[in-house]
C-alpha cells in the first residue's frame, strides 16, 4: 500500500505526515517559541528524565544556554550526548574530571566522558586532558588515541605545549533550497558543473563547493576570496586520502589523483545533481545547527559525525584542519555527510565521507 504526505507529496507506506514533513514542522514550532515557552520547553526536558532528542532539537535550533540541562543529565549518568555539557557548570566540570582522572574508571565511561568534556572546553578541560596526556591512567589501554584528538569532538585539540586550534566555526549559516535567480547571486553554490573528468573513474567532475568568503555573511570564515573545491561524486565514498589544492581565484585541483571506484557506465550522471537550487541563508543558526542527521548543508559550525570524528592534519604544514562545510544527501544523491575542512594558509582541503 502506497500513501502520499498530504505536506509535500512524498510517496510513503503509511497515512499521515512523512517522517522529514514531521520534523521540519517540529522545528518550525521550536523556532516560534518565546523566552518564556523556551524556559518552559527547557524544564519540560528536565522534567521528562531528560528527553535526549528533544534536547539535541532545543540545542540545535535555539542555542540554549545547557547549564540546567547538564546538571539533570550528570545526575543521571546520561553521558550519550555529548554537547548537552558545553555550558556545564564548573562543579559538574570538576565531578565529571574527578571520575575520569580515577585508573578505575571503565574504559567505556571514559570514551563517553572524554567526549562530554571536550564539548564543555575551558581552561580546567584543558588542563585535565594534559594531565592525562602526560600521565595516562589505566583505562587509557583500551582506548585508540589521546585526550587532544578527543578534544576534537568538542571543535578543539592542543598541541604539546597546550597551545589550543579551534577546528571548527562558532558560526553557521544554513545552505538552502531557493529559487534559481537566488541560487544565482548566493556567495555559496553546492554541486556545481566545472571542467574536467576523473582520471580514474571518467565521471563528469563537480565544484563540490563555490564559496566567496569575501561577502558580509562570511567573513567569519577569514577567506578572502572565491574558493571552487573540485571532486568526482562517484569516488567521495572509496577515496580517504585525496586532497584539494585551491587558490582564491577559484582555481583547484584533485591530489592525489586516484580512484578506487569503478568505471563509470553514465560519466555524465552528476549532470542532474548540478541543477540545484541550494543558496545561502539570509540568516545565521546556531554553531551546533549541523549536528544531526536532518540539518542538511551548512557553512560552519559542528558538523554530524555519522562515524568518528575525523580532523586532518595539513598535508604541508602538519597543522590540524578546520570544518568549512557540511554536505547533506540532499546535495550530493549518498544517504551519507560529506564534510569539508581546510587550510586556509597552505590552502589545501580535505573531502571527508562518512556514512552507517
Amino acid at each position: 500500500m502506497t500513501n502520499q504526505c498530504p505536506q509535500c507529496g512524498r510517496i510513503i507506506r503509511y497515512n499521515g505526515l512523512c517522517a522529514k514533513c514531521r520534523t521540519e514542522n517540529e522545528e518550525k514550532e521550536i523556532l516560534a517559541l518565546s523566552g518564556e515557552e523556551l524556559a518552559a520547553k527547557t524544564a519540560e526536558v528536565i522534567s521528562n528524565g531528560f528527553d535526549e532528542d528533544m534536547c539535541c532539537k532545543l540545542i540545535r535550533l535555539r542555542g540554549i544556554n545547557t547549564e540546567q540541562l547538564a546538571k539533570a543529565a550528570w545526575e543521571k549518568r546520561r553521558l550519550n550526548f555529548a554537547p548537552v555539557y558545553k555550558d556545564a557548570s564548573e562543579s559538574v566540570t570538576s565531578e565529571m574530571i574527578a571520575e575520569l582522572l580515577r585508573d578505575d574508571t571503565d574504559s567505556r565511561t571514559a570514551n563517553n566522558l572524554l567526549v562530554c568534556l571536550a564539548h564543555r572546553g575551558g581552561d580546567t578541560v584543558l588542563k585535565a586532558f594534559r594531565e592525562l596526556e602526560e600521565n595516562p591512567r589505566e583505562w587509557r589501554k583500551k582506548l585508540y588515541v589521546d585526550p587532544h584528538v578527543y578534544a576534537n569532538e568538542g571543535g578543539w585539540t592542543f598541541d604539546g605545549n597546550g597551545k589550543v586550534t579551534e577546528t571548527v566555526f562558532r558560526k553557521c549559516y544554513p545552505v538552502v533550497r531557493k529559487t534559481a535567480e537566488e541560487r544565482e547571486k548566493s556567495p555559496v553554490k553546492l554541486i556545481t558543473p566545472t571542467e574536467g573528468t576523473c582520471t580514474g573513474c571518467g565521471t563528469n567532475l563537480v565544484n563540490l563547493i563555490e564559496l566567496d568568503g569575501r561577502n558580509e555573511r562570511l567573513k567569519f570564515l577569514g577567506i578572502d576570496g572565491k574558493i571552487a573545491l573540485k571532486g568526482c561524486l562517484n569516488c567521495i565514498p572509496y577515496n580517504e586520502d585525496g586532497f584539494v589544492r585551491f587558490d582564491l581565484n577559484g582555481w583547484s585541483e584533485i591530489v592525489p589523483e586516484k580512484c578506487y571506484a569503478e568505471e563509470a557506465d553514465e560519466p555524465n550522471w552528476t549532470d542532474e545533481l548540478t541543477e540545484n537550487t541550494f543558496a545561502l541563508a539570509d540568516s545565521p543558526m546556531p554553531e551546533y545547527f549541523p549536528f544531526s542527521w536532518d540539518t542538511g548543508s551548512a557553512v560552519g559550525g559542528f558538523p554530524f559525525w555519522i562515524n568518528d570524528c575525523i580532523i586532518k592534519d595539513c598535508p604541508d604544514c602538519g597543522k590540524p584542519m578546520i570544518c568549512l562545510a557540511q554536505l547533506g544527501e540532499d546535495a550530493h544523491g549518498y544517504d551519507a555527510n560529506v564534510i569539508i575542512e581546510v587550510c586556509r594558509e597552505c590552502k589545501v582541503a580535505a573531502v571527508l565521507y562518512q556514512q552507517t
